[in-house]
């Protein structure tokens, strides 16, 4: 068993991840219970919300600035840059940003913390393109919110080792 980071406190040191991999599931359940087995719009404006917050927090408390313009892969470049900072994110190697054409980024995302949480909630015959994935949906949002440019995400593959790919594309 791990310790605990902080001596004297109790709890795993993944605490709070398994909290919000806890929360963002009863979300995508509650938006199936509500919108049927294909609930991407309802996340859509979730991760959004989700995304809007997280930048303003890191901006308002903690005196991070993300650039508001540029092209798809910029506004994606630099909201991992400071998720690095920020400690959202691991290492710059968890995710692959290969820009298509100024409309168009394949994403991998080599360490998706959220991955296993999706393989639970696949409905037998539902294609990986009707699925719902929190870390390309807060993407999209960062293009959208970032750039200004509206757009779109989609899964290509969710692997068994956790491995997700997809693409962002302008509408």
């Amino acid at each position: 068993m791990n310790r605990p980071q902080n001596p004297g406190t109790p709890g795993l040191p993944e605490t709070g991840w398994i909290l919000a991999r806890v929360w963002l599931g009863a979300l995508e359940e509650t938006a199936r219970d509500f919108h049927g087995n294909w609930p991407k719009m309802f996340l859509d404006r979730a991760y959004e919300h989700a995304t809007a917050n997280w930048i303003t927090l890191m901006e308002q408390e903690y005196d991070f600035v993300f650039q508001r313009h540029g092209s798809m892969m910029e506004a994606l470049r630099g909201y991992v840059d400071i998720g690095l900072k920020a400690g959202v994110f691991h290492d710059a190697s968890d995710f692959r940003l290969k820009e298509i054409s100024p409309n168009k980024v394949e994403v991998t995302i080599y360490r998706d913390i959220y991955s296993q949480t999706y393989r639970e909630l696949r409905i037998p015959g539902q294609s990986v393109r009707e699925m719902t994935n929190a870390r390309l949906g807060a993407f999209r949002a960062a293009v959208k919110l970032l750039a200004g440019i509206e757009c779109d995400y989609e899964i290509t593959a969710i692997h068994s080792d956790g491995v997700v790919e997809g693409f962002i594309e302008r509408l």
